[in-house]
């Protein structure tokens, strides 16, 4: 981790909104784009979006790297992706019933 990582994640840590924001912005575009893979819908994948950097700010003192944060976000986005796809699924099915 360099000098500037270290110092953002600290302060990220400690509560910085800009921090946050600065990590919002980095991110937010790519892991849109990533749930949209799953999800063709842009409102589910927005909403799916920010349900993941809401988590990561309620969970900010548990990430000690930049990394770990962005492979936080691919990864909820991703699992709510196939949870809705899941759901979906099954409601199809159900219908057919």
């Amino acid at each position: 981790m360099t000098k500037s990582e270290d110092v953002l994640i600290k302060k990220f840590r400690a509560g910085n909104g800009v921090i946050f924001k600065e990590i919002f912005d980095r991110y937010y575009l790519p892991v849109k784009s990533y749930g949209f893979q799953y999800i063709e819908d842009d409102e589910i994948v927005e909403d799916f979006v920010q349900d993941a950097f809401l988590k990561v700010w309620e969970k900010r003192a548990d990430f000690y790297f930049v990394a770990a944060i962005k492979s936080f976000l691919y990864m909820s986005v991703r699992n709510a992706c196939l949870d809705y796809l899941r759901h979906q699924k099954c409601n199809v099915a159900m219908s057919r019933n």
